[in-house]
């Protein structure tokens, strides 16, 4: 009996596929600065591997102060992100940022589109809820790069 408990073994190692486990975590990341047309500067960077997101964003209205992000959440979509945090100076009461963007090509042609949103509610991962609104100002100067990790 002991030569057929060898084999049903050595079968059932053979059909557990081995890429069965070998994925590795989901690594999302969108990157960018510039001008939304006139209206704001910005920067950003963001990354998932898996669950775990990590980044920064600051955004500055010319005549304001600048408004700095700790990105808490990021949903990316072929070349749409939209990643979010809690502002660390106060905007007009705002308690949570939303920052939309599409990537549609080279640096400083204007085809790159971004869209920032604020909230006056707390929220924890909040871009999975209200992602992929339209961005509506174009990237008149500097590069938006979105990077769908989608395996």
């Amino acid at each position: 009996m002991k030569p057929l408990a060898g084999v049903v073994a050595v079968v059932i190692a053979l059909a557990v596929p081995a890429s069965a486990g070998a994925a590795g975590p989901h690594h999302d990341f969108t990157t960018g600065a510039g001008w939304a047309g006139d209206f704001a500067q910005f920067e950003f960077s963001a990354q998932r591997n898996g669950d775990d997101v990590q980044g920064q964003a600051s955004f500055q209205v010319p005549g304001m102060n600048r408004v700095h992000v700790d990105v808490q959440c990021l949903e990316v979509d072929g070349n749409r992100a939209t990643l979010g945090g809690p502002p660390k100076e106060d905007f007009f009461g705002a308690q949570f940022v939303l920052i939309d963007v599409e990537d549609n090509g080279p640096a400083n042609t204007g085809a790159d589109r971004i869209l920032p949103r604020f909230s006056g509610v707390p929220a924890t991962n909040n871009c999975t809820t209200f992602a992929f609104s339209s961005p509506t100002f174009p990237v008149t100067r500097g590069n938006v790069v979105v990077k769908d990790g989608t395996p």
